[in-house]
């Protein structure tokens, strides 16, 4: 389909804009151009435009081009800074037609990356290429023809460009991003830039002013650089760098603890032999004069550090997807993650667990007690990967990392990271394990609870205080309380982001998950409460399912489903809670053929009136009977008079039992009884159908009858009745009819 004019238009003005515009104005040219040209895609992805030399579409995108490529090479930084962005917006809006001769732009910003431009320019470059490298994966000429031949020259020119000169940290996070996005996918080619790059991390973890973003990407590349080992090594390399990682944190936390005597005893055989060989080092940096040479300086400040780094490696190691199947040494990491979150400083000396030595001074002391948080929150961190990773496989070991954040949620409550941390944890675990704990776990999460609903709904700011007579405290009295004495304010706590947004996922977790049965009715009705004055749907569903079940809160009459209806009458999952629309399930057994062609006798037989049976002949039921007979004595041997013969015993049978079971069973029985010793069955069968007759016609009265005389009737049947009548119906046996030949044919 040939480009529409529209398109043709946009792209000659682009052009126009560009060739028109100085070289102050070129970058602000360049951005208002890069978001018209995915309205000229149509000109981008036609194929073999270039052939058609004569069409205005052709001239116009080979203009274009040209344009691009001369300002590729310009002199000044703004025409260089143009192209960049020109090129990047036109490669992803072409596609497949732009990306196969875009070989000579790749060239050219190879040639702009060595250059001393500004470091956002070469930001900008780097993410150019990368984005051209990325779109060539899913053709694999292009990646044989662009990407092979360029990326080695990409790499090398970043690493240099970081190591001979000052880099931003703009410039070291692009090119850190760029790695991790184009490792995974060609670490053969990174594989000759192995030690170089490790060698940028080193510096980057070294460095103190990286920010928390540039660190969380280092280790991420130091994790993926396992994938660079040959042949089937990336697994063994992977693992042996883990088990380092662990090593080298158990080094940071014996710098990090040297003040503190330490109850922990490892499970793996980790042992304090790092902490031995530093006591004499620690006795000497006690005995320092200055705060540099001291404990805080040459022990807590960088072990601390260490160990961060050290935690954040952990936490890119589990949370990163490996190339093979790798064996992860779990128990070495909750071996350490149980030594770290075990010693807890707190307000209340109940709180506490940690042991500081007799000589540790209030520096160090102080310098811990700022660190140890910290310390925490990176733990929680990595307990949480851990459980988004492996899931409910560490439901054993949940209730031990339970109690442990209970430990440092009530030591460092205050702390607004330390909570959003435990409650982000807390959710994962309880979702694994919140079902089987018991009503004792449920009380030691008391605080813990009300704390989420206070951050779930904060509370407001109270009144002043007063003395028991009611006055006033003179001696705190603030003379502007008195103008505000009457407006609530809400309170002053630090509402970051990730606090209500914590705890706001947690509340349903809460009412959901844990027993309902062994949460006490205030704490269940603090729940409830904060869920339904905060208008948090999931959390009112959640309690309306999994409401108590003991007698005494039903009584309370507590659910929350009345409110549940009335709040959100329109939500699909409260119609289904409120009216299930279930599938018909079929129960019980299949009636037989007899079964069913006697109740469509039966109900042949009610649609016919009283008054039309009682006019039916007696010569009719002859013969019937006599047809009966002769087809049930027939000796000729064909399959329609077998299936004949079949359904009139069988319906012979039906009405010999209605017969028996009716008001006149006994004259009825008796009646027969004396016609089939005589031998006549052509008699006995006359005899049964009206017999039958006669038990659908009680049947009918009785079912007129009103409900008094059948209550009436039922009594008396109950009543005892004479021990002769009894013997007689006890003796009394339903005679067999065989549909056989008759005497009189046989004579």
């Amino acid at each position: 389909m040939a480009p529409q004019a529209t398109s043709v238009s946009l792209l000659r003005a682009a052009s126009f804009r560009i060739s028109n515009a100085s070289k102050a104005e070129l970058p602000q040219v360049a951005a208002l151009t890069a978001q018209s040209l995915l309205s000229c895609r149509d000109i981008f992805t036609q194929p073999d435009l270039a052939n058609q030399k004569d069409s205005d579409a052709a001239l116009a995108l080979h203009r274009f081009n040209t344009q691009i490529t001369s300002l590729l090479g310009d002199r000044h930084v703004e025409g260089r800074w143009a192209a960049v962005v020109l090129i990047k917006a036109t490669i992803e809006a072409g596609g497949w037609e732009i990306l196969k001769k875009s070989i000579a732009w790749v060239r050219g910003l190879l040639i702009l990356l060595k250059k001393p431009d500004p470091p956002l320019l070469r930001c900008l470059t780097i993410v150019t290429l990368t984005r051209i490298f990325m779109l060539t994966w899913e053709f694999p000429t292009l990646i044989r023809e662009i990407t092979t031949p360029s990326l080695p020259t990409f790499v090398s020119t970043c690493l240099n460009n970081l190591a001979s000169r000052q880099p931003t940290p703009q410039e070291i996070k692009a090119t850190l991003e760029c790695f991790a996005q184009l490792l995974p996918r060609h670490p053969t080619i990174f594989r000759q830039h192995q030690d170089a790059v490790a060698k940028l991390l080193t510096v980057v973890f070294e460095d103190k002013t990286s920010g928390d973003c540039v660190l969380d990407l280092a280790s991420r590349i130091s994790v993926l650089l396992h994938q660079c080992e040959p042949k089937n090594g990336a697994s063994e390399k992977w693992e042996a760098t883990l088990v380092a990682t662990l090593h080298s944190a158990h080094a940071m936390a014996d710098r990090t603890f040297m003040s503190v005597d330490e109850d922990w005893q490892s499970v793996t055989g980790t042992n304090f032999v790092n902490k031995n060989i530093l006591s004499e080092l620690y006795s000497k940096a006690q005995q320092a004069r200055t705060p540099a040479e001291g404990p805080v300086g040459q022990f807590i400040t960088p072990g601390y550090q260490g160990l961060m780094n050290h935690l954040r490696l952990l936490t890119a190691y589990f949370a990163s997807a490996t190339s093979a199947s790798v064996v992860a040494s779990v128990g070495a990491v909750t071996d350490l993650l149980t030594r770290l979150m075990s010693n807890t400083i707190s307000t209340s000396s109940t709180r506490s667990t940690i042991r500081f030595k007799r000589d540790v001074t209030r520096e160090e002391r102080d310098a811990l007690t700022e660190v140890l948080p910290q310390i925490h929150v990176a733990c929680l961190e990595v307990l949480s990967i851990f459980f988004d990773r492996y899931g409910k496989v560490l439901a054993p070991a949940s209730q031990p990392f339970l109690d442990q954040i209970m430990w440092i949620f009530h030591a460092s409550s205050a702390n607004v990271e330390v909570r959003t941390a435990t409650y982000v944890v807390g959710k994962k675990i309880l979702d694994v394990s919140g079902q089987s704990l018991n009503k004792d776990a449920i009380s030691a999460l008391k605080k813990y609870i009300n704390a989420c609903c206070e951050d779930v709904l904060p509370t407001k700011e109270e009144k002043d205080a007063q003395n028991s007579n009611g006055n006033k405290q003179q001696s705190t009295m603030n003379a502007d309380t008195f103008l505000k004495q009457g407006s609530a304010k809400p309170s002053a706590k630090t509402e970051l982001a990730g606090l209500k947004s914590a705890a706001w996922d947690l509340l349903p977790t809460l009412l959901g998950q844990l027993p309902a049965e062994h949460c006490s009715i205030a704490l269940r009705a603090t729940m409830d409460r904060t869920a339904v004055l905060a208008r948090h749907k999931d959390a009112v569903m959640a309690s309306t399912l999994n409401h108590t079940s003991t007698a005494k809160a039903a009584r309370k009459g507590n659910s929350l489903l009345p409110l549940l209806a009335r709040e959100y009458p329109t939500d699909p999952s409260v119609e289904a809670l409120l009216r299930p629309r279930m599938p018909i399930l079929q129960t019980g057994r299949k009636a037989t053929d007899a079964e069913t062609e006697a109740e469509a006798i039966d109900e042949d037989e009610d649609s016919i009136s009283e008054d039309e049976e009682d006019q039916v002949p007696a010569e009719d039921i002859t013969e019937i009977a006599e047809s009966v007979s002769h087809a049930a004595g027939s000796s000729i041997d064909t399959s329609s008079n077998k299936d004949l013969a079949s359904k009139e015993q069988e319906l012979v049978n039906w009405a010999l039992n209605e017969y028996v079971q009716g008001t006149m069973g006994q004259k009825a029985a008796d009646e027969l009884s004396g016609k089939s010793t005589k031998g006549s069955s052509n008699e006995a069968i006359g005899a049964a159908i009206e017999a039958a007759h006669e038990a659908n016609r009680s049947k009918r009265q009785r079912e007129d009858e009103p409900e008094t005389v059948v209550a009436d009737k039922r009594q008396k049947s109950i009543e005892p009745q004479a021990t002769a009548e009894d013997s007689d119906d006890d003796e009394f046996v339903v005679p067999e009819i065989v549909m056989g030949d008759s005497d009189d044919e046989d004579e």
